[in-house]
């Protein structure tokens, strides 16, 4: 269990508070900080306020443990409703944030509160694919650690409260069995958009992959290594979970890293 004093925080990337109509709230992957919506293009600064959550535990990662997705979803809700009391609400994840986001939508919809939009960004569903393990990080890790240093990218050092926070978030994601989003009296079903990426981290099988794994390892190692089929055409379960009358999937040019980065995001 979380204890009292622990907080999630925001960043305001872009637009201003004062005048925008709308805010957007993006939920980070594993590592748990908005630092990684900093590159983003502008979306609409004149309309749209874009905060970017840092993780409640991003700076004390050993305090995370035994912690489940839907504790910490509501951690992050404390943030976004001190920042908007009330819907209607536009949430943004990237993957394992998109669990989280999708998460906190569920709550604030029991709550009473509209929830207008979800955005997926290859966030993988928790009913179809599995977390990555511990294993098979380190596998991923280590041969990208290999390839920059070949291509004579810039390492920098490895953050290890952001490798721990990602160990304890896809420990905690490990549980997680996501509920579908209940109804909304009294307001629309959200609309949800899942960005699914079209290209695995390494199709050319240049990464070693482990010989004896089981089959829930070897579909979340396809999932992130090869490149993807049928890219995402019936939801890769999240269909099961949301309207999928207002479910979008759309395909985008890059891997689960760069689908984040210049030219992919957009």
């Amino acid at each position: 269990m979380a204890s009292a004093q622990v907080q999630a925080s925001s960043v305001l990337l872009q637009g201003k508070i004062e005048t925008s109509s709308s805010n957007l709230f993006l939920f980070p992957g594993a590592f748990g900080t908005a630092d990684m919506f900093r590159p983003i293009p502008l979306i609409d600064s004149s309309r749209v306020a874009v905060f970017g959550l840092n993780s409640p535990f991003a700076n004390i990662p050993e305090q995370f443990t035994n912690v489940k997705i839907p504790e910490v979803a509501s951690l992050y809700l404390e943030e976004i409703q001190r920042l908007q009391a009330h819907g209607p609400y536009s949430l943004l994840g990237y993957s394992v944030g998109g669990c989280i986001a999708y998460e906190v939508a569920r709550q604030l919809i029991l709550a009473g509160e509209a929830v207008e939009r979800i955005y997926l960004i290859d966030s993988p569903c928790p009913l179809v694919i599995p977390p990555i393990s511990n294993g098979l990080m380190n596998l991923v890790g280590t041969a990208q650690m290999k390839k920059m240093v070949a291509e004579g990218v810039p390492t920098g050092p490895w953050n290890p409260k952001g490798l721990l926070h990602k160990t304890q978030t896809l420990n905690s994601l490990d549980t997680y069995m996501p509920a579908p989003l209940p109804p909304c009296p009294g307001h629309p079903t959200p609309k949800t958009t899942y960005y699914i990426a079209k290209q695995g981290l390494d199709p050319q099988g240049s990464i070693e992959r482990p010989s004896q794994v089981s089959e829930r390892e070897q579909k979340v190692t396809s999932w992130l290594l090869d490149d993807r089929k049928c890219l995402g055409s019936t939801g890769d379960g999240w269909e099961s979970l949301v309207d999928r009358t207002k479910l979008k999937v759309i395909a985008v040019d890059g891997n689960h890293v760069s689908i984040v980065k210049e030219p992919n995001v957009r």
